[in-house]
């Protein structure tokens, strides 16, 4: 039986971003026990326009987006459980 999917749902509905949508920066809150491991924004085609490897970012991190064109982003996090993915927009 996998569980790591019922996890790594657990974990994605503890994860939120906000502003969304955003003009400056986000801010990902990680509301749950399991760290963020790194984190990848990619834009609507799948170009990847930022990477951040943090080990253990586990309570609120923020990232600056002012160098994104306005548009549709997604947020993958690596967690122990597996990859989260998050829909954001920059205005």
């Amino acid at each position: 039986i996998d569980t790591s999917t019922g996890l790594r749902d657990m974990i994605a509905a503890m994860i939120s971003i906000s502003p969304n949508p955003a003009e400056e920066t986000i801010r990902i809150h990680n509301g749950s026990t399991t760290p963020l491991l790194g984190i990848v924004i990619t834009d609507a085609v799948g170009k990847v326009v930022h990477v951040e490897g943090r080990p253990g970012i586990q309570a609120d991190h923020f990232i600056n987006v002012t160098g994104l064109k306005a548009g549709a982003y997604f947020l993958g996090m690596e967690t122990g459980a597996g990859r989260v993915v998050k829909r954001f927009t920059v205005l």
